[in-house]
């Protein structure tokens, strides 16, 4: 990435991509705040699959292999950053909440980075930046890879359909391996539950269809949710907010 003065250590760079865009593999040698300001954007790191829609971001470290993908096409600001200011920030990759007061900064950052001067301008910020980022507290939207074959195979199923209603008991059966022994596989291979795994995998793609304009009550019944109300509450666990508050949010350019 390229950045107007190679003494800055702070600096945001705009991309837009289409619906069904995904990216090579790749690190970079900065780390990077990854923010979907408009869309949602899955973005995948050899651990698993970060869920990530409006006012959330996910930060990784320098050398982070992943790659971004998005169904519902995404505007995307990334945050760079390298040098001293490293020490103060996250050490793994992770979710970010993006309060108000975050988002106008880094796009107030990308509209001024051409500017003369724009060194002065980000060193005044990097204080209030470290700070905002250090002030997060986010549910994790994130779905662990399983390294399992077996639970590949659960893994691969529901992606393909999020509402595939396949119990434990019954993939335990197809998997010649004992309820029990699948429950316990699950815990140690992705440290979740088959229910809360498959939850996770269900409002992965509730994000996508929401943002796409699909009501609350067309999203529980197509991903396999008992009900609205369960579905409300699930993405309230996971959001803080109903899905009707949260995509009240909409980000004007």
């Amino acid at each position: 990435m390229n950045s107007q003065n190679e003494n800055v250590r702070l600096w945001v760079e705009k991309t837009s991509y289409k619906r069904g865009y995904k990216s090579a593999w790749h690190r970079n040698s900065f780390a990077q705040l990854i923010y979907p300001s408009q869309g949602v954007m899955n973005l995948k790191t050899h651990g698993g699959v970060w869920i990530v829609p409006q006012y959330r971001a996910v930060w990784l470290p320098s050398g982070e292999e992943h790659c971004v993908e998005t169904r519902t096409g995404l505007r995307m600001h990334s945050v760079y950053c390298r040098g001293k200011l490293l020490k103060a920030l996250p050490g793994k990759a992770s979710l970010i909440s993006v309060s108000n007061l975050l988002r106008e900064l880094i796009l107030w950052l990308e509209r001024r980075r051409r500017e003369a001067g724009y060194k002065n301008t980000v060193d005044s910020v990097n204080g209030l930046f470290i700070d905002l980022m250090a002030r997060t507290d986010t549910p994790p939207l994130y779905i662990p890879q399983p390294t399992d074959t077996r639970l590949k195979r659960i893994y691969k199923a529901l992606h393909h359909n999020p509402a595939e209603s396949t119990t434990l008991q019954e993939w335990a059966q197809e998997l010649a391996i004992s309820s029990r022994g699948l429950a316990r596989l699950f815990d140690s291979n992705v440290g979740l539950s088959f229910t809360k795994f498959r939850e996770q995998i269900r409002l992965q793609a509730s994000f996508e269809a929401l943002a796409a304009g699909a009501s609350v009550s067309q999203v529980a019944y197509e991903l396999g949710f008992t009900s609205s109300s369960s579905f409300i509450k699930a993405f309230r666990l996971a959001t803080g907010v109903t899905p009707g508050k949260f995509f009240d949010n909409e980000i004007i350019f």
